[in-house]
């Protein structure tokens, strides 16, 4: 993802794929083969996918929107969002599995944050064709959603 540019869709082909992606700086689509041939495992080493600064970390100069599709999301583990620790304006995951996850305070699939957002701004999530299953964390074990999020699940 390094060489991944603004509003690129980088193509994950088919595969396991040991990796703790950090999306911080640029909107981006990621594609992989589908849920059942392309697997992102994070080793249990972090969340798999962390998606806009975290705990209030530097708030990026424009609106980050990123979307994850067709793959399997497993084997991360963090304080939240094990799987997917998402803060950004726009969000959508589609036609993936996020699975066996852990959260040791919430959002053991994911954590849907607003840490950089301004009261001004409006989050949007979306969670389309998705199973969701198998994750641990005493809040929210499949999904912890702030209150200030409009989240669509289809």
């Amino acid at each position: 993802m390094n060489s991944a540019h603004r509003g690129d869709t980088p193509r994950i082909g088919p595969g396991t794929y040991y990796e703790n992606v950090v999306i911080q700086w640029h909107s981006l689509t990621l594609v992989g083969a589908s849920a059942g041939e392309t697997t992102v495992d994070g080793k249990f080493k972090g969340p798999v996918f962390v998606l806009g600064p975290q705990n209030g970390g530097a708030t990026p100069t424009t609106t980050l929107s990123v979307t994850l599709a067709d793959m399997t999301i497993t084997h991360g583990k963090g304080v939240t969002g094990g799987g997917i620790a998402q803060n950004v304006s726009a969000f959508e995951v589609r036609d993936s599995i996020i699975e066996s996850n852990i959260a040791t305070q919430s959002g053991g699939g994911m954590e849907v944050e607003a840490f950089s957002v301004k009261p001004s701004d409006a989050v949007t999530t979306a969670i389309k064709n998705c199973v969701i299953a198998n994750n641990q964390g005493p809040q929210g074990a499949g999904i912890l959603i702030e209150p200030e999020i409009d989240v669509q699940i289809s």
